[in-house]
């Protein structure tokens, strides 16, 4: 699904955890998105741990989330001349 909509590899190798309670979490560990084949680096973003807490317990029904957490984050954003700018890009 995410390499139909941006022709990129989304990689979870970690575990994926909802924490359920007041304000439900999204925990998903070992996190890399790929870069563009003309990209200097192989992934584009690379994470040990990304969080998405909820703002309630109604919020994950409506998809309204709260703060974003990332522990260790790599990100690598480039320019090529035929895309100038590759972030706009994604998912169009």
């Amino acid at each position: 699904m995410v390499k139909d909509a941006t022709g990129r590899e989304l990689n979870i190798g970690g575990e994926i955890d909802l924490v359920i309670g007041f304000s439900p979490a999204l925990v998903v560990t070992d996190v890399t998105f790929a870069n563009a084949s003309w990209g200097s680096q192989k992934q584009m973003i690379k994470m040990d741990k990304l969080s998405l807490l909820s703002k309630g317990a109604r919020a994950l029904s409506a998809l309204v989330v709260g703060p974003l957490g990332l522990l260790a984050p790599f990100v690598s954003l480039g320019a090529y001349k035929a895309h100038p700018c590759s972030v706009h890009s994604i998912g169009k």
